[in-house]
């Protein structure tokens, strides 16, 4: 079985971590690193309990890729509190959560968690990367400043990603809009998932 074909196997353990994919978009992230190669570095922002974290950590499984994952761990008032449509975390932090559904399934050897703000750690970020997946902040400032102080850093024919673009989400799709897709070629999507390959 090659690893394309295995994400039906990893797919009750990817269902089993709490998070906001809508249907098929795992599958689709799953098989957008197992287009890399097999060195190849994904970073992630924004990253949550792990479900996306997951997906693609179950791609990198026996091979060299490694997924950093940039979140604050903390969330915020707004969007993320425990028990909001059954999702539950203990403490203020929900890091080890995350960590935890790595753990399970032998997965924490494929990701290192950076844990802070998306621009705080670019300040300090100097790796080039295979694949992009950005999921931080929506707000039209937030994803802007994001693809401004990451995008350089995506090689040429890299994977760059957005989740939710989607008028529900208008400032994620004026981004997507307006800048990103003007930079990428090979575009798809999977419902609000779109992506495509650097120029």
């Amino acid at each position: 079985m090659t690893e394309n074909n295995s994400f039906d196997t990893y797919w009750p353990k990817i269902d089993a971590v709490p998070g906001w994919m809508s249907p098929g978009q795992e599958k689709c992230l799953f098989d957008l690193v197992c287009t890399l190669n097999q060195q190849a570095r994904i970073l992630e922002l924004g990253s949550f309990l792990g479900r996306s974290t997951v997906t693609m950590a179950f791609a990198c499984h026996k091979t060299r890729r490694h997924i950093y994952a940039v979140d604050t761990f903390e969330g915020n008032d707004d969007d993320f509190i425990s028990g909001r449509n059954e999702v539950y975390w203990q403490g203020n932090s929900f890091l080890e959560t995350f960590k935890d559904h790595l753990r399970r399934d032998d997965l924490l050897q494929y990701v290192t968690a950076l844990q802070g703000w998306t621009h705080e750690i670019a300040k300090h970020w100097t790796m080039q990367v295979d694949m992009i997946f950005i999921d931080a902040g929506h707000t039209y400032e937030a994803v802007l400043q994001d693809v401004d102080n990451y995008f350089k850093f995506v090689k040429p024919g890299g994977v760059v990603a957005l989740h939710d673009v989607t008028p529900s989400w208008p400032g994620v799709e004026r981004v997507w809009q307006e800048v990103v897709a003007l930079r990428l070629e090979n575009i798809g999507n999977k419902g609000s998932l779109y992506y495509g390959r650097k120029k």
